[in-house]
């Protein structure tokens, strides 16, 4: 049975868009993550957030623990829209789901590339504690240490209980998903963009060049200042670069 898009990117998605930029969410995030964003696009480009199972208008379904799983849905989703070029943005643990829905999608759907932030390629090795195992106050210590999240959320009880369920199963996701560089392969014949915080030392440059490994595209690898969610302080000027990537890359689609 066909996939309702209005279930994943809300009841506001426009069939006749000439592009669309989909963004996939950081761990504990969520399609309204983004909704700030909508004000920086106008009608020609539409800005697609995806609301993942367990929050916002899906949250009575059942969090998922699997990248796999999420980038399949999502790749069927997105290959029964009207054509328009698509690029596919994710920060942190969106930039997994976004290159996993991309391996799923090329060749069904006009993919014009992908913008990753804040994230190490995939097959780089990571030493962090599994932080699905933390108790909710080392969570939400992390949670602290990371930024990103509003402070009124740390004075609420109520908000923290629902956020922590779906912030624990999302670091299961990521520890789950540990691919070695030959099961990436062949490389994704897509260009990419890829930016880090330069206070993020989660995430050095080395690890983030790593991405050229999976992508026979050019790649492009810039450190921003900031830490972890430097995206926040450089909202518009990430905007503006997903419109740049954008436009350069949907010219070889169309022909131009």
């Amino acid at each position: 049975m066909p996939i309702d898009p209005s279930r994943i990117f809300g009841p506001g998605w426009n069939r006749s868009a000439g592009a669309r930029i989909v963004c996939l969410p950081f761990a504990g995030g969520s399609a309204a993550s983004f909704g700030p964003w909508r004000r920086g696009f106008d009608g020609a480009v539409q800005l697609l957030p995806v609301e993942l199972p367990g929050r916002g208008a899906r949250f009575a379904e059942p969090l998922v623990e699997h990248a796999e799983v999420i980038a399949a849905e999502l790749a069927e989703a997105l290959s029964g829209l009207p054509a328009a070029p698509l690029l596919l943005y994710g920060h942190s643990m969106g930039t997994i789901l976004a290159y996993e829905t991309a391996r799923r999608l090329h060749g069904r759907a006009q993919i014009a590339g992908l913008v990753l932030t804040g994230r190490r390629a995939p097959h780089w090795p990571d030493a962090r504690p599994a932080r699905q195992d933390f108790s909710d106050a080392a969570l939400i210590a992390e949670m602290r240490a990371m930024g990103g999240t509003r402070p009124e959320v740390f004075e609420s009880p109520d908000l923290l209980s629902l956020m922590l369920p779906v912030l624990r199963a999302d670091y299961r996701l990521v520890a789950n998903y540990r691919p070695e560089l030959g099961a990436l392969l062949p490389k994704l014949p897509l260009p990419a963009s890829v930016i880090g915080g330069e206070a993020d030392a989660r995430n050095p440059v080395d690890s983030l060049a790593a991405w050229g490994e999976l992508f026979a595209g050019p790649v492009e690898t810039a450190i921003w200042p900031g830490g972890h969610f430097f995206i926040h302080a450089h909202q518009h000027r990430l905007l503006a670069h997903l419109r740049d990537c954008l436009e350069r890359w949907m010219s070889p689609i169309n022909g131009a």
